[in-house]
């Protein structure tokens, strides 16, 4: 006894050292679960039973408790790799029809009985008893259902409700923990409610409207097909064959609670379940159907199926006709994968040169790796499959199977004629596999096409829908199951239908309290449940308002908080003060990592970068599509998988040695080496000899005379039949060896992905915070539930799908908090049909968030509590009010939104420009093209940015131009693409590639301008969080009927309208819009000040008083050419000259003055020239013959440089851009520089013809090194005048950077 209580006190204290030992849990593990290990299992069992009662406590603590604590420690628990140890281990814990286990926790229970409360050996045993039991309920099933097993619980029930009145330890809150989900188990509710914030479920089924068609068997004719059931853990993500065949519709939950099959939490998981696949995988199972009949139809009818990237039923397509599976091909590091080879499309078949091809598929875009196809045949059979690999791929050498002969690269773009591909199935199940198996060899009768779905991504929907699976099955380790799955019979609210929501229960123990003081200016707050705290203190000390303050406050002590953030207020500011105050507390609570979930990689990273930029440490971003370059070192990395390789070298020497001795022994039969060819495999040398095999085709012996022959004694026609022979049974043998295999090869890749698991387990243990998307989290729910968290914190959750959210609550969370705003985007979803914006889609309602639903119930249920933010920091006063007076009544605005400076070069800041030119609709010969556009409002848009960008004013992140319509954005983007650099974001991208528009750039000018680097382009649901200091907003419709498309819901209006800073600007139809009640109000807003009408006003920034009037696009150009008036510009530039432009502002006016821009009748100022400085690159716009003025160019580098070394003072002046010399002398305005400059000009014409003249003089100013670079510069080809200035200015360079060393 002594030894094994030692081995565990040793294990124990090793377990919990800080930081933990890597690898000490499985060193453990590995040894319990050995032979000899589950012995000392068994033994700690019989040492208890047999243990006299005087001394069972004494036995008990110092042997069970160290065993159990440890069996129970987090780091064991948590790990991948230990499950089938750790499943072992319980199973030998339990006995024989859990006998053993009986007995050991039966007089476990006495002593817990006999236990003090109040003394702590107490809570440990409870915490780790509770513990042990509900992990041997996890690995036995049939532990549930013992009645010995659930006697014993009731014992050890009533010895932890002795303790309701000291739940205040992290050790009675984990038992508590873990008695609820006891109680869930075995089916016992009548848990204490008291001690948990996790309420559970009434597993009674809910009351369902025969009205509506059931699924599975609960449908009054039966299952619809065969991946129809009652229960979502047993469906198929992908659809199944008989499914895609299937004309009756899928069965679709509703709001309606009654009409639901389920209760509680599950019945909410079955719901989300059933409606986000039928709206992800329902377009994928629609395609696929029309595909298939067009299959069949031509199969019956000998004709042809669509192969253009047509829209079947709505969804664009590709396909891919006459598909062959020539190869599989093992890998040991990527697993089995698929050759598929097709006719190479049509518009790359018309391509002569393999660049020609490979340009075409990078541009369409197609294929792209992770892309998802599917696999039809005129049988009706689909198999699902993804991209594996695109790019150029050789097999190796030495008879590896394939039907491809090896110097052919495997890609898309080499054959002229046929097209190759890498695959790998999406569900590496049995069953897909022998299917792609059996159409691996060639079937004459059998037609096979691939579909691809462009912009779906199986990774962005099969996470969240696998998450959902189990979710379902595990319903009890939900948190907060009875406050998101309310219904109108759940719970009683408190007053006005609100509901109670309690503290984390973390946040409940002895002497806990948040530390305030992460976040104050200096001076000590503490935040205690229960106690009082004065809001009032924690403004004075920090910079959050009032309402901020308050949200805070409320999010900390409540463990599900809702806080609404309308546009501007600080959502993102409040969430990352929280972080601080938690991250400062999280060592008292044992909070583990917090887990903060964006749904987008965007806002993810917007996220991260705050806490990174406020200090925060140990943050690790989880996923591998950040664009952040702060993140990339805090980026998780994900890990590969594997397989095996088989070849015919090893097929011939198991079954045909004496032909493998032929073909690969390195002695003859006489003893004699041979010596071959080493450049190719010996079977390729076989099988295409450069001599010496019978050439007779009329030799076509029986394969079983060929398998006893002399393989050198063949002909090529039967070598090659004999070959294939051989391909063939080894691809039977492979078959067969993969229906004995295929589940030992799942197993073993799980196996490997659990390793590398581990791994990224061990480094997020270690993190403080970790950045996850939506869709990332479900990916990696399974890594992430073993960590432990108790903190989600969730940014932007009324943009995420209830999917999405619920399957972020992990079952280890105890405090959640969902930041957001009800009132800006929904959720964006697939299928119209499914929203609450279609008529149709209301009794679905997929895209309301959880956020809205709690906030404001569909149904009668309560409401749940929430804090709004009321502050604005962002809008000026004139653009708030324009959702103040509509969506939020109570919003105020900061003072630092009172004093923006007017937009420069506009009369007003925010202004509607009122126009009836009519939209341009879907055009009818490009079906996926569906969206509108407004050509006039581009050209107005495109004017007006070049008017905002004249005032010198506005850098890149300043200005932004949003659209409802991805249509609308392209044609922007090419209108202004030539002028500026424009910035687009993903997922704007990803909507065009959708509509089949073209993404690429359009080719930038030789000179862009220099005072905005780049323009942000958006369409309004992908603007969403993001501000400028000026907006433009093209509406687009523009109609007789009054349609106005996207914008009639006033979650858009509310995003559209809530992004500008200083200054607003909206150009469409109002008209068109007057018939949606928001905008109707926002109209009648903007005609009460003035701020709507048919021409936009302009503001000279010279002329303030000179009206401009703006009706159409050419009236810019017309009335302000340079961003002023069209009076000329009245100021000298720095030379002295007159400027020769129209009116324009300050700063372009500098900008003129440091650019010399020559055209015709203009001259170069010798003035200027000599203001060139370091740096200088030169821009010859032409080559004229040598002038004076050239040549008084070089003579003007001798004089500033005897100029600068008698007089160091000399001024220089910044960079220029200098034209083509002229034929005439420049004309000067200041006398001494004419003096100057005519003697200058008398003393080139008399010197320049005589090259030893020119280098004499050089060698006065430059060094040797100089004097070398300047001779290569006199050879390189420059002509006349030209190459005078070039040499001038170039030794220009070299004179200052000299003098300037001088």
């Amino acid at each position: 006894m002594d030894e094994i209580s030692i081995f565990f006190e040793t294990s124990l204290h090793l377990l919990n050292l800080s930081p933990a030992r890597p690898g000490i849990a499985q060193q453990i593990i590995s040894n319990l679960a050995t032979e000899d290990g589950l012995v000392i299992v068994n033994e700690v069992t019989v040492i208890l039973g047999r243990c006299p009662e005087v001394r069972r406590v004494s036995c008990f603590s110092s042997l069970v408790l160290p065993f159990l604590r440890s069996l129970t420690h987090k780091d064991i628990i948590s790990s991948l790799l230990l499950e089938t140890k750790i499943g072992t281990i319980y199973n030998v814990l339990y006995g024989v029809g859990g006998a053993r286990a009986a007995g050991f926790f039966r007089t476990i229970a006495t002593i817990l009985a006999s236990l003090p409360v109040s003394d702590e050996i107490f809570q440990l045993s409870v915490a780790a008893v509770l513990a042990a039991l509900l992990k041997l309920l996890d690995c036995n099933q049939s532990a549930s259902v013992n009645p010995d097993i659930q006697d014993v619980f009731k014992d050890i029930k009533a010895s932890a409700e002795r303790a309701q009145i000291d739940n205040g330890s992290l050790s009675m809150q984990s038992a508590l923990r873990s008695l609820s989900k006891i109680d869930i188990r075995l089916g016992q509710s009548n848990s204490i409610p008291l001690f948990t914030n996790e309420i559970k479920d009434i597993l009674t089924p809910a009351m369902f409207d025969l009205g509506q068609d059931g699924p599975g068997n609960l449908s009054a004719q039966g299952p619809r097909h065969d991946n129809d059931h009652a229960d979502i853990s047993l469906i198929s993500i992908m659809p199944t064959a008989q499914e895609i065949k299937s004309e009756r519709p899928e069965y679709l939950p509703t709001t309606n609670l009654h009409n639901h099959h389920l209760a509680g939490i599950q019945g909410l998981c079955d719901r989300q379940f059933r409606l986000l696949r039928e709206d992800t995988i329902g377009q994928l199972r629609n395609c696929v159907a029309s595909v298939l009949g067009d299959l069949t139809s031509a199969k019956e009818n000998g004709g042809s199926i669509r192969k253009t990237d047509d829209a079947f039923r709505g969804t664009r397509v590709f396909v891919y006709d006459n598909v062959l599976l020539p190869d599989i091909i093992f890998d040991m590091k990527k697993g089995l994968r698929f050759a598929a080879e097709f006719d190479q499309p049509g518009p790359a078949k018309k391509l002569a040169t393999e660049m020609q091809r490979r340009s075409w598929w990078d541009e369409s875009k197609r294929l792209q790796i992770d892309s998802l196809l599917c696999l039809v045949d005129s049988d009706g059979r689909t198999v699902f499959l993804y991209v594996a690999e695109r790019e150029e791929r050789k097999f190796e050498p030495d008879g590896t199977i394939s039907s491809i002969p090896h110097s052919m690269s495997l890609n898309l773009w080499s054959d002229r004629q046929r097209s190759t591909i890498i695959l790998q199935l999406v569900d590496m199940q049995k069953q897909e596999i022998l299917e792609v198996l059996s159409r691996s060899q060639n079937e004459s009768l059998v037609r096979n096409v691939l579909v691809e779905f462009p912009g779906i991504l199986l990774p962005s929907f099969r996470p969240t829908l696998e998450a959902l699976q189990r979710m379902s099955k595990n319903f009890q380790d939900v948190p907060f199951s009875q406050l998101i799955a309310l219904s109108p019979e759940s719970g009683e609210g408190g007053e006005q239908g609100m509901a109670d929501i309690p503290p984390p229960t973390y946040a409940l123990q002895r002497g806990f309290s948040f530390n305030l003081g992460a976040i104050s200016k200096g001076a000590p707050l503490r935040l205690q449940v229960g106690t009082r705290f004065n809001s009032q203190d924690l403004m004075a000390q920090t910079s959050l308002d009032v309402t901020q303050c308050q949200a805070l406050i409320n999010g900390l002590t409540r463990s599900f908080a809702l806080i609404q953030g309308p546009p501007g207020t600080g959502k993102s500011f409040v969430a990352v003060q929280m972080v601080r105050v938690l991250l400062a507390s999280r060592t008292q609570a044992d909070l583990g990592p917090i887990v903060c979930v964006c749904y987008t990689n965007h806002a993810l990273d917007q996220f991260l970068e705050h806490l990174l930029t406020d200090g925060t440490e140990q943050l690790i971003r989880l996923g591998g599509r950040s664009k952040s370059k702060k993140l990339e070192p805090l980026n998780l990395p994900m890990s590969p998988p594997m397989l095996c390789e088989l070849r015919v070298r090893d097929y011939l020497q198991k079954f045909f040695p004496h032909h493998h001795g032929a073909l690969f022994a390195k002695t003859d039969s006489d003893g004699f080496v041979e010596v071959r060819n080493k450049r190719r495999d010996p079977i390729q040398n076989w099988l295409f000899p450069t001599r010496g095999a019978p050439t007779g085709a009329w030799r076509t012996r029986s394969l079983a005379t060929l398998r006893e022959a002399s393989l050198f004694e063949m002909s090529v026609v039967e070598r090659r039949s004999l070959h294939a022979n051989w391909v063939r049974r080894i691809r039977e043998d492979i078959r067969a060896l993969l229906n004995e295999s295929i589940a030992d090869y799942i197993e073993a890749k799980d196996d490997i992905k659990d390793c590398y698991r581990e791994v990224d387990l061990r480094c997020l243990k270690q993190a403080h915070v970790i950045g996850v998307t939506t869709s990332g989290l479900a990916k990696n729910v399974d890594l992430l539930r073993r960590l432990g968290s108790k903190v989600l914190l969730c940014e932007e959750a009324g943009e995420i799908l209830e999917a999405h959210t619920i399957t972020a609550l992990l079952p280890s969370i105890d405090h959640a908090i969902f930041i957001g705003d009800h009132f800006q985007l929904r959720p964006q979803i697939q299928n119209f049909d499914l929203s609450l914006e279609n008529h149709r889609g209301i009794k679905y309602s997929l895209d309301v968030s959880l956020f809205e639903r709690l906030i404001k119930p569909q149904t009668s249920a309560p409401r749940l509590p929430h804090d709004t933010l009321q502050t604005q920091r962002r809008m000026d006063p004139q653009i708030s009010r324009l959702i103040r007076e509509t969506l939020y009544p109570r919003l105020l605005d900061h003072g630092c939104v009172q004093s923006y400076p007017a937009v420069h070069g506009m009369r007003k800041r925010l202004f509607w420009f009122d126009h009836r030119q009519p939209e341009s609709g879907a055009d009818p010969s490009l079906p996926m093209q569906t969206s509108y556009f407004n050509d006039f409002e581009v050209l107005l848009i495109a004017a007006l940015v070049t008017h905002l960008v004249r005032q010198g004013t506005y850098n890149s992140e300043e200005i932004a131009v949003i659209t409802p319509y991805v249509r609308q954005l392209q044609r922007i983007r090419s209108a202004l693409g030539q002028t500026f650099e424009i910035v687009i974001g993903e997922r704007d991208l990803d909507e065009m590639e959708k509509e089949g528009l073209d993404t690429n750039s359009p080719p930038p000018m030789v000179q862009k301008t220099t005072l905005l680097q780049s323009l942000r382009l958006a369409t309004v649901d992908n603007f969403q969080g993001e501000e400028a200091k000026v907006v433009i907003v093209s509406l687009v419709r523009s109609n007789d009927t009054n349609k106005c498309g996207f914008l009639k819901t006033s979650n858009r209006i509310n995003v559209l309208l809530s992004r500008a800073q200083h200054g607003m600007y909206i150009i469409g139809n109002s008209l068109t819009y007057t018939n949606i009640p928001m905008w109707k109000r926002i109209i009648s807003m903007l005609n009460q000040y003035d701020n709507i009408g048919d021409r936009l006003s302009l503001c000279c920034p010279r002329h303030k008083e000179t009206p401009i009037e703006i009706a159409a696009p050419d009236d810019f150009a017309r009335l302000a050419p340079e961003g002023g008036c069209d009076l000329q510009c009245s100021m000298r530039l720095r030379c002295g000259h007159a400027c020769s432009y129209k009116c324009h502002s300050r700063s372009r006016h500098d900008a003129v003055s440091k650019s010399l821009f020559l055209t015709a009748g203009i001259q170069p100022c010798l003035i200027v020239i000599l203001q060139l400085q370091l740096g200088l690159t030169p821009v010859l716009q032409s080559a004229k013959p040598i002038s004076l003025a050239a040549t008084s160019a070089f003579a003007v580098v001798v004089y500033v440089y005897l100029e600068r070394k008698e007089n160091p003072e000399t001024p220089t002046m910044e960079p220029v851009q200098v034209g083509a010399a002229a034929n005439s002398p420049p004309a000067h305005t200041r006398a001494q520089h004419h003096v100057m400059g005519k003697n200058l000009v008398q003393f080139a014409v008399s010197n320049a013809r005589s090259s030893a003249v020119i280098q004499d003089a050089l060698k006065c100013v430059l060094s040797p090194v100089h004097l070398v670079l300047w001779l290569v510069t006199l050879g390189a080809g420059i002509k006349g005048g030209a190459k005078c200035l070039v040499l001038s200015l170039a030794t220009l360079y070299l004179v200052q950077r000299d003098a300037t060393n001088d």
